[in-house]
This record gives structure tokens, sequence and C-alpha cells, in this order.
């Protein structure tokens, strides 16, 4: 059959389907399996302009809710490998509002990106937030070897120093662990140590002994607080009155 003749025969039954329906709508409409044995050999047709206007009236009976799927080649990656299948199945997921396969892949890279991407955040805020934790710890180190130093008699300082356990001790709680070494001593600081807490704020960890000082000075919500002029306290300015005046302040 001429890829003319063939094309004005789809395109007949599709003027036709338009006036007398189909099986699934009306009494006297077409039959899905008449008219898929009809198309299915177009599906298979040399020239593009016969099955393009194939698969178009597989898409009208397919919006008639016609059960043209029967017909077809399971929908499966294998199947979709063929073109021309892919273009039909992609044809009924826009007419059932889905994603088509490529839109599916796209946003399942998409979210794959855009996962990575925040845990790659959440990394670098860690190793932010851990540094941050290191210089603490390393000034508040500092300050206890000053403080020790002024109440320790004068020493020979030609004599060799003993090794102290310094670095096996967390400066900010007291625990002293032999295991401890700097990446287990970031853990300690950063999930168990008592004297640490995350800011419901900002999420830094900060001291809970510092922590008024912290939402008033450092926290990126700095704004939202005042010092409640009674405990000295951080308190939320939407918050201060109830704060001083329900008992709250102590």
């Amino acid at each position: 059959t001429t890829a003319r003749l063939y094309t004005g025969r789809i395109e007949l039954i599709e003027k036709l389907l338009a006036v007398l329906g189909h099986e699934e709508t009306t009494t006297n409409g077409f039959s899905t399996a008449s008219t898929m044995k009809f198309l299915l050999p177009a599906l298979d047709h040399a020239s593009g302009g016969v099955r393009d206007a194939a698969v178009k009236l597989i898409f009208e009976l397919y919006k008639l809710k016609a059960p043209v799927k029967g017909f077809l080649p399971a929908d499966e990656p294998t199947t979709r490998k063929n073109p021309l299948y892919r273009s039909i199945f992609d044809g009924f997921d826009k007419i059932d509002g889905k994603p088509t396969e490529a839109e599916r892949k796209a946003k399942a890279k998409s979210d794959r990106e855009a996962a990575e991407k925040s845990k790659q955040t959440e990394i670098d805020e860690l190793h932010a937030h851990l540094q941050a934790l290191r210089e603490m710890a390393a000034k508040q180190g500092d300050v206890e070897t000053d403080k020790a130093s002024k109440d320790q008699p004068a020493v020979d300082t030609s004599a060799k120093p003993e090794p102290t356990a310094v670095d096996r001790m967390c400066i900010f709680c007291g625990t002293k662990d032999e295991t401890f070494t700097e990446e287990v001593l970031d853990t300690h600081y950063w999930k168990s140590c008592p004297m640490l807490k995350r800011c419901s704020k900002c999420s830094q960890v900060i001291e809970i002994a510092r922590q008024s000082q912290h939402l008033l000075e450092e926290c990126d919500s700095k704004s939202s607080f005042v010092s409640c002029p009674k405990c000295k306290e951080a308190v939320t300015k939407i918050e201060l009155t109830n704060h001083t005046h329900d008992k709250i302040c102590p």
C-alpha cells in the first residue's frame, strides 16, 4: 500500500471516530480490536508520515479510554529502547498528566544533584563548626595552662618538661580518655560533650555557659534577642514582657 493511500485511510478513520465515537462510549462506535489491527502494521511502515498518522490515531483512541495498551508491547525498558514506542508511551504519560520518561530522569538527576549539594553544604558547615570548636578548645586550653602555671611554684626551666594528658582530655567537660585523638575529640565536641550544645537558631555549636552571650553578640538571629534587665539572660524581644511579668525570670 502506498504511503499516501495508507495515510489517507488512517485520517479517514480519525474523522469518522470524531463523528461515530468509540465502542467504549457509544453503541455503534469503532471497535478497539479492529482499529488496532489496522494500525499496528502502520507502526512498522517505512514511511514516517504513515507511522506518525497511526500514532496520532492511537492517542485519540487512548483519550477516549480505549484499551489500546493491551495491543502494544509491554511498557518496559527494553521496549522503550525503540524510539517509536518510547514516543507512544511518553504520549500516554502526557495524556494521563504524568511526567515522561525523560522528565522523570531529569528530575531524578536534579534530585541527586540537589542531595549531593545539600550533603556537601552540610559537610562544609560541619568542618567549619569543628574548626570553630578546635579554636575554642585551644583558647580554653591556653587559659587553663596559664592558670595552672600561676598556681604552681617556679621550676627549673632547664629540666625536660613532663608530657601532659591535655590532648586526651576534653577541656570543656573535663572528660579524660586515652582513646581521644583529634578526630575522636571532634566527635565528642559535636555529639556528646554535656557542656556544649547546638544553637537552635543558627546551628552553631556553643558552650552552654556562653549561650546568652552567643545569642546577643554572635548568632545570626541576634537582632531578635535582648538582655533581660533583671537576670541578664538572652530573651527574644517578643517574649520579654512575659518573661519579666509571669515569674519566668528567676
